[in-house]
């Protein structure tokens, strides 16, 4: 058995210079992922597919679940539930036990009969499409989000005649299911509400995504009509696209480095911090399946954790973020700046010691954990579920700049691993400064933010109240109006779940500096 967890695209997505080539300069996503979680997903309403607009309704969960019996699968003690708004539509699909379930119990085995999945294609047009991707830097092997994306519209191009018709046209955004739409994953967020991100980071990243996917619209709109495997009457635009990665990247599989699946119908299992059940792998069938962690109770939501990401990694590729506070990965980053941090504690000590260009023993130290004071971009953290508050490489940055003059053989004789251990201060005067200028530079960083956490949550009622409002004025159905509060509702929130990250990391260290004070 292999352990399988949800693939997370990760962000660094950009051409290297304005002469990039994408077999060169792409840096693929890393892989994880989640798919949306019911509570505080965002969408856009995106229609995707060609295929037949019937109604997606108890008879087709009920289709769904026989397709995958009669192709070999598993299904034991839980149910596919609908979740129907006012008007009676589909708006969410959870998987609930209809019995008592104990501990380890196999509750679905999908077959790769009832997978989408990449690994098996023998169309040559999709293949050669599949050769025209661009090629990681990192991995070396080109995007499998765009593998399976290009698949799915695939089978969406054959309608009825896809294999895995039962399936397709279970998906979000598709004609039968009007009422669920796309997750709304970054690059789908309109230009315009980026800047209410408060997070240069993230939009980098997002603009890094909407780039690679206008690149991967060109290279559909230039196929001639005997090139494309969707056929000659099935037009493959930017929007279509976007809609099927942010389709595939909110419900697939990592079965292995090269093997990405979405399993039928257990890709519809809810995300939990404190979840009830797992996704594993038959490796020598290629089943994934669904196992109970703990016992579960009858009519209890199947859970299963997506793994320890981050709001912005959530909000990036999967469309959702968790409540404010709630989060107990988020964390804030910023690029590691020697100088910014070297200017900050000049300025706080007063010593004129401390200062550009640093002597050679303590730009060494630097470079032993990690720090270079010149070269490729490196990202440091405050926050996450670690030992420590910081990163260990910051704490170490700053136990390095505060030492005194005379410290060379001292720091010598350190080694890396003590540096960034929280628990291991170098001397406990010393650590209490150290404390100091990281609270300082914290301080300095909340600062900088154009609003407050006080004022975002004075912001977020407002937009609860007016979403409500907008809800009732509107009436059920996709609403522009709303899905602009929604989007201006997700964009507070994620900025506030930082803030709130960075205060939590504030209050820590300074508490550890009032502990070590005599």
């Amino acid at each position: 058995m292999l352990h399988v967890t949800r693939l997370l695209p990760h962000a660094s997505w950009k051409p290297s210079s304005a002469s990039w080539r994408p077999a060169t300069s792409w840096q693929s996503w890393n892989a994880r992922s989640c798919k949306q979680f019911s509570v505080h997903a965002h969408h856009t309403h995106i229609r995707v597919g060609c295929g037949h607009a019937t109604s997606w309704d108890e008879v087709g969960a009920a289709n769904l679940q026989q397709w995958i019996l009669q192709a070999g699968g598993e299904i034991q003690g839980i149910q596919l539930h609908l979740q129907r708004a006012s008007d009676g539509a589909v708006t969410g699909r959870q998987l609930k036990a209809d019995k008592a379930i104990l501990k380890g119990q196999l509750l679905a085995s999908i077959p790769k009969a009832c997978q989408l999945r990449y690994d098996g294609v023998q169309d040559e047009r999709l293949l050669c499409l599949f050769q025209k991707l661009p090629v990681g830097s990192d991995s070396g092997t080109a995007s499998w989000q765009y593998k399976q994306a290009l698949l799915l519209l695939w089978h969406q191009s054959l309608g009825p005649a896809s294999p895995l018709l039962p399936y397709i046209s279970a998906l979000p955004g598709s004609p039968g299911l009007p009422s669920i739409p796309v997750p709304r994953v970054g690059m789908l967020l309109d230009d315009e509400l980026l800047e209410h991100l408060q997070s240069p980071g993230l939009v980098n990243d997002i603009n890094n995504h909407k780039y690679w996917a206008s690149w991967m619209e060109r290279e559909l709109q230039a196929l001639t009509p005997d090139q494309s495997p969707f056929g000659p009457h099935k037009a493959i635009n930017g929007q279509t696209f976007r809609a099927a990665v942010a389709i595939i990247t909110s419900r697939c599989f990592a079965l292995s480095s090269n093997v990405h699946s979405m399993p039928a119908f257990i890709d519809m299992a809810d995300h939990a911090l404190e979840s009830n059940a797992e996704i594993t792998s038959d490796k020598q069938t290629g089943a994934v399946l669904l196992h109970s962690t703990r016992d579960i109770a009858a009519g209890h939501h199947i859970c299963i954790t997506y793994g320890p990401h981050s709001n912005e990694e959530l909000l990036l590729s999967f469309g959702f973020i968790l409540p404010p506070g709630t989060n107990q990965h988020d964390r804030y980053t910023w690029p590691w700046d020697l100088g910014v941090l070297v200017e900050l504690i000049r300025q706080m000590c007063g010593e004129s010691w401390i200062s550009l260009p640093l002597p050679a023993w303590k730009i060494a130290a630097l470079q032993r954990v990690g720090l270079p004071s010149e070269g490729p971009e490196v990202s440091l953290f405050v926050g996450g579920t670690g030992p420590a508050p910081v990163d260990g490489r910051f704490l170490a940055a700053v136990r390095i700049l505060l030492l005194q003059p005379d410290a060379e053989t001292l720091l010598a004789t350190l080694p890396s691993t003590l540096l960034v251990d929280w628990e291991t201060p170098i001397a406990r005067q010393h650590e209490v400064f150290v404390c100091k200028a990281m609270a300082a530079f914290l301080a300095a960083v909340y600062q900088s933010f154009p609003t407050t956490i006080q004022s975002d949550r004075q912001k977020l009622t407002q937009l609860l109240q007016d979403i409500k409002e907008s809800s009732v004025d509107q009436g059920p159905g996709p609403s522009a109006e709303l899905d602009k509060l929604s989007d201006m509702r997700l964009a507070v929130e994620f900025r506030l779940s930082v803030k709130l990250a960075l205060e939590r990391a504030l209050i820590l260290i300074l508490q550890r500096g009032k502990d070590l004070c005599p």
